[in-house]
């Protein structure tokens, strides 16, 4: 209850846990942990929409199968459930084993490789005029894209669930010079522009399709101010009837002495001045 004598609820959002994978080695089935497993207790074992297991089968246990479709559920000490895995098929008659950790010959993502437009080598590719780096999630699909020209990284582009690019780099000459973030309806959240040591220069904050926050930066702290945008900012200052606005615009940020920005922070709009560390 709130002080105005209001009662609402709280409404918690848990991660789903991860979902173990089934793979088939000859006459061995495996159950192989989620990539994030810490939480998982054991695994449910569905042979097509019937479970077959009373309890979570525990790390370590084994299961005689029978010809059939089987999906595993990881099941976390909570309880909680996840969703079933993808279908393994079994033909013949097959021993499941629960694996405790990922074996090392498996991995959850594969590389695929376009040069010039066809399927390639990473070698051959990376040899092409133009190419193309997809990595594919065995259970999410293709999570990032990367575009090389002459054997440099150019762009990547990574994907939420739906296949939609939510953040968004751009390199030159192989360094990180643009970092964009989007909203799944394509709405751009934020840009970043980044210099050749790798420090963010210049930072904005959009929304609803405006620019809401407008930050300028050396070597990771905020500033110097561009003469337009310090003249604007000071007749805000003026306007709310304060007199304690630097007259150089171009006041150094790196000494306390030298930079109000350590001492004042204050919001005009699109404009924020203050001390901000690169992060």
């Amino acid at each position: 209850m709130d002080p105005e004598g209001r009662t609402g609820r709280i409404r918690f959002l848990w991660p789903v846990p991860a979902t173990g994978f089934l793979r088939l080695e000859g006459e061995t089935a495996q159950i192989i942990p989620g990539e994030e497993h810490f939480e998982t207790y054991g695994y449910h074992l569905l042979r097509g929409d019937e479970r077959l297991t009373r309890e979570p089968l525990r790390p370590g246990a084994t299961l005689a199968l029978q010809p059939g479709e089987y999906r595993a559920v990881a099941v976390e000490w909570s309880g909680l459930e996840s969703d079933p895995g993808l279908p393994l098929r079994v033909d013949d008659a097959a021993t499941l084993h629960v694996l405790p950790r990922t074996p090392s010959d498996f991995s959850w993502t594969a590389d695929h490789w376009l040069g010039d437009g066809r399927a390639a080598s990473e070698a051959d590719a990376r040899q092409a005029a133009e190419a193309v780096r997809e990595i594919h999630h065995r259970h999410d699909g293709v999570i990032h894209r990367e575009w090389y020209r002459r054997g440099a990284l150019a762009q990547r582009h990574d994907f939420n669930a739906a296949g939609e690019a939510v953040r968004r780099l751009t390199y030159e000459q192989g360094r990180l010079g643009r970092r964009e973030y989007f909203q799944p309806d394509d709405e751009q959240v934020s840009l970043e522009l980044l210099d050749a040591e790798g420090f963010v220069t210049e930072s904005i904050r959009y929304s609803d399709g405006r620019e809401t926050d407008h930050w300028w930066f050396e070597r990771g702290f905020a500033g110097p101010v561009p003469l337009a945008v310090h003249e604007k900012a000071k007749e805000s200052k003026a306007r709310e009837g304060s007199r304690d606005f630097p007259t150089d615009p171009s006041a150094s940020l790196r000494g306390e002495k030298e930079s109000y920005l350590l001492r004042n922070h204050f919001s005009t709009g699109t404009f924020n001045y203050g001390n901000c560390h690169n992060g």
